[in-house]
């Protein structure tokens, strides 16, 4: 008989079918390495001593620390948890959404990936025991164990992630929920052993989890969130094995995130206002645990956040609102993230509310965290005639959360904003692409401009005096575009004015979207470029006057999809604003804009049109403003800024402009610290769909494969050997690509 020869079937077809499970390997052994924990045993004894330490009062403090975006109010607990009951989860902010007790996984799945996320933080258990402390009804309790028993069955016995249950924010978010079961269940008299374990080994699983190199987010505040997790691990269950790592690693990366998370100006640089809260609420948790755990605080991160909270200060608004630059929220904050304190031994002390907030004016610049905010008539005892300006030019590349929206200005006043961007748009709904982009913003912008367009921003010169606050800023854009950006605040008339002025190598688009709230109605007034801005039935009325150079034009739009314009976001919803769109040529052109507040809708219409008077270039020119008072004219002259009130005796206003450079020593601190974090850490890729996709794919090709090559053997063996040899190369060659290259994405 003649000797088969290796390369044929089936001795070939075992070689390649290895060669394939060797490349299926290579594609999902990252995957399942990744997500793969083994907590250590959970004894018998070390169950006790974990119903005994820590003392009760701590772990009261630690479950209050939660780690979620979405609290529902104390007063409705109740009324939420009995619909919970019933199989209703209502979360505020939320739709209402029909669930399954004690637990069901495809809860994970549905929706959209905002609510993805609260799904997997436990909130159903959450609500149940905030109504047992209230009520102290024993259903709740039960049912709040059963939701957490089967929730941690199943997510013991998975070997990828499902939904997002074993995201990072997810499980930093999940542990509050779970020392707050144990601070009820664990000398409670139906206590179970086997509950017992369960509970501890999901906790000891958590800190497995994100203490793991792959899962630390260094870009966004889920670092924190994660390094917050581990402390509380550190601090409520101190008995487990897990518990000393946690802390360690908790501390270590903490001290590297903090000295880019949060600047020396005190300012959070994930580019919102809506995350320097949440920012300055987790900087303080980490200052309380850290004394919880025994950890000694730099003398300088009291300081950082002293500066922390005053920045915050100037943030909030009187009603609780922050400004919507980034992705900040529409929603008032009530009395504001709960604050720590230093004690007399260093140590910082529980987190309580502050219930008060003075406003004091202003004039406040952070040249490297890039914003502004200037409060006006805020030393009054009429908080109603208080006036915000908030303008920010923050771009820290590397770091998260960054929408395109640099140069951008917001109004407040008289208790309500009038000129906003657009918001925190939820991720998965449509537009958020276009959200995370120049159009959502009042930022000036070329047309078609990529949101992750090459460009630095900069303070080019600032100044204020009695009447007038002042700032210029400039945004060098891709390919010889540049930008700039001057405001002025006519403080004694209500009435800001904003210039911009243009550059460009070739001839472009410049386009500016100043969106309205969406409560306000924009109406054109006589005479080209006039509007009037109003809520209905208001006592207050905002008009504003749009000129500019050769071919610059304005167009009224409402909710508009395409182009992309007028929209902002109320409690997660995309709501429909007016916007006024300014459209000028790139090259050396200029648009001025006038807005100014009447106490009454039936007022004078401030005479004349706000228009240049003379225009030299942006260092030099004159415009006169139309204001309640009578029409100002405004004079740059190089470093200098005049008011002069047409028809007054009083002398003119002027102040004289400095330059105003980000400290290059604090800046260079900044991108040193960014660097050294992305060159250390290495978040894990979660490629779980494509690795699923491509190893379809390549069952396709194997099976095929042997398929002609089984019939080529005995028709054609000489062929099928040479188309053997070379499968083998090419699932080799093919291997080595898809595993060093394809699923490896660049941080």
């Amino acid at each position: 008989m003649q000797r088969r020869h290796w390369g044929t079937f089936p001795f070939g077809a075992l070689i390649s079918i290895a060669l394939a499970a060797v490349v299926f390997a290579g594609i999902w052994m990252p995957e399942l390495s990744h997500w793969y924990v083994r907590p250590a045993a959970i004894s018998n004894s070390l169950l006790q001593a974990a119903r005994r330490a820590p003392e009760r009062r701590i772990l009261d403090e630690v479950a209050a620390m939660q780690l979620r975006s979405v609290e529902v109010d104390p007063n409705q607990v109740v009324a939420v948890a009995e619909q919970v009951m019933r199989g209703t989860l209502n979360l505020p902010t939320f739709s209402p959404v029909q669930m399954t007790l004690p637990f069901a996984p495809e809860e994970l799945t549905q929706g959209l990936p905002t609510w993805q996320l609260m799904a997997a933080t436990l909130p159903a258990a959450d609500i149940l025991l905030d109504a047992y402390r209230i009520t102290r009804r024993e259903e709740f309790l039960r049912q709040a164990r059963d939701s957490i028993v089967a929730f941690a069955q199943y997510e013991s016995s998975r070997w990828v992630d499902h939904g997002m249950m074993w995201n990072d924010h997810a499980i930093a978010a999940r542990i509050a929920v779970l020392v707050k079961f144990w601070a009820e269940y664990r000398d409670h008299p139906e206590f179970e052993p086997k509950v017992g374990h369960i509970v501890l080994k999901l906790v000891a699983r958590s800190a497995q989890l994100i203490a793991k190199p792959s899962f630390y987010a260094w870009r966004t505040g889920h670092g924190t969130l994660s390094d917050l997790a581990l402390l509380q691990i550190a601090t409520a269950f101190p008995e487990l094995e897990e518990s000393s790592t946690a802390k360690s690693v908790a501390v270590e990366r903490f001290r590297n995130h903090l000295s880019y998370f949060i600047n020396q100006e005190g300012v959070t640089l994930l580019h919102s206002a809506g995350y320097h809260s949440g920012s300055l609420y987790y900087f303080g948790i980490a200052l309380r645990l850290f004394t919880l755990n025994g950890v000694e605080i730099p003398e300088e991160w009291w300081t950082k956040y002293a500066k922390a909270v005053e920045f915050y200060a100037l943030l909030r608004r009187p009603d609780g609102t922050l400004p919507m630059f980034g992705d900040t929220a529409s929603r008032s904050e009530g009395f504001g993230p709960p604050l720590t304190a230093r004690n007399s031994t260093g140590a910082a002390t529980p987190l309580t509310l502050r219930k008060v907030w003075s406003l004091v004016d202003s004039f406040a610049t952070y040249p490297v965290a890039g914003h502004a905010i200037w409060w006006n008539h805020a030393a009054q005892s009429d908080v109603q005639k208080a006036d915000q300006t908030v303008i920010t030019w923050s771009y820290h590349p590397g770091l998260g959360h960054k929408l395109a929206d640099e140069l951008s200005v917001i109004f407040w006043a008289r208790g309500r904003t009038w000129v906003t961007n657009a918001g925190y748009w939820p991720y998965g709904v449509w537009g958020r692409d276009h959200a995370e982009s120049w159009e959502a913003s009042n930022a000036p912008h070329l047309l078609g401009e990529s949101k992750q367009s090459e460009r630095t921003s900069r303070v080019r010169g600032m100044g204020q005096g009695e009447s007038i606050k002042f700032i210029d800023i400039e945004r060098a854009g891709p390919q010889g575009y540049s930008v700039r950006r001057q405001i002025v605040l006519l403080a004694d008339v209500d009435t800001w004015i904003v210039l911009d002025h243009s550059q460009d190598s070739v001839a472009q688009t410049t386009t500016t979207n100043w969106t309205f709230y969406p409560d306000l109605v924009v109406t054109p007034e006589q005479g080209q470029g006039r509007f009037r801005i109003a809520a209905r039935n208001s006592s207050v009325v905002l008009r504003s006057s749009f000129s500019g150079s050769n071919s610059v034009g304005t167009e009224l739009v409402v909710g508009r999809e395409a182009p992309f314009a007028g929209w902002v976001v109320l409690d997660r919803t995309p709501t429909r604003a007016p916007a006024i769109v300014v459209r000028q040529p790139s090259r050396d052109s200029w648009s001025l804009v006038s807005f100014t507040l009447s106490s009454t809708i039936g007022g004078a219409d401030h005479g004349n049109a706000t228009r240049m008077a003379e225009w030299r270039d942006a260092d030099h020119w004159s415009a006169f403003v139309s204001t309640a008072s009578g029409e100002t004219k405004l004079t740059r002259e190089g470093d200098r800024i005049v008011a002069h009130r047409q028809g007054a005796i009083s002398a003119d206003a002027a102040i004289a402009l400095a330059a105003l450079d980000a400290p290059a020593g604090d800046l260079k601190a900044v991108q040193d610290a960014v660097r050294v974090a992305a060159d250390k850490y290495h978040k894990f890729a979660e490629l779980f769909f494509y690795r699923v996709k491509v190893s379809y794919l390549l069952l396709a090709v194997l099976f095929s494969q042997e398929l002609l090559l089984f019939v080529l053997d005995y028709k054609m063996p000489h062929v099928a050997r040479r188309l053997r040899v070379s499968a083998w190369i090419a699932w080799v060659t093919g291997g080595l690509w898809l595993t060093q290259v394809y699923f490896v994405v660049a941080r």
